[in-house]
């Protein structure tokens, strides 16, 4: 689905050439990590995640093993996860062009 997205987006110069920073919704149960990752990497992005208090690289954080152990997290309501936000379900993933770090101008 991203993949779809992002070509069709990239297909205008103007989109290219700004470099959004994208928060995209990532999930091993709708499509593999790994492709969605690779393909932004190949726009020239690299993925951020937050698990905790500190945004990570998404190549040091295993997201598809994560989301399989937390799955039932996900399955909760907004509110239910807001009030008991532990253990985390992370599944939004910050893509930066790869020469930036998120919280750094």
């Amino acid at each position: 689905m991203i993949q779809a997205a992002f070509k069709m987006a990239t297909g205008t110069s103007a989109v290219v050439a700004a470099a959004p920073a994208l928060l995209v919704e990532v999930e091993q149960r709708i499509q593999p990590v790994g492709d969605v990752i690779s393909l932004m990497r190949g726009y020239g992005y690299r993925g951020w995640v937050l698990p905790a208090r500190d945004w990570v690289p998404v190549e040091r954080f295993p997201l598809a093993a994560h989301q399989a152990r937390t799955a039932h997290v996900s399955e909760r309501g907004l509110l239910a996860r807001t009030l008991w936000p532990s253990p985390r379900y992370v599944n939004s993933v910050l893509f930066l062009p790869k020469d930036q770090v998120p919280g750094v101008r």
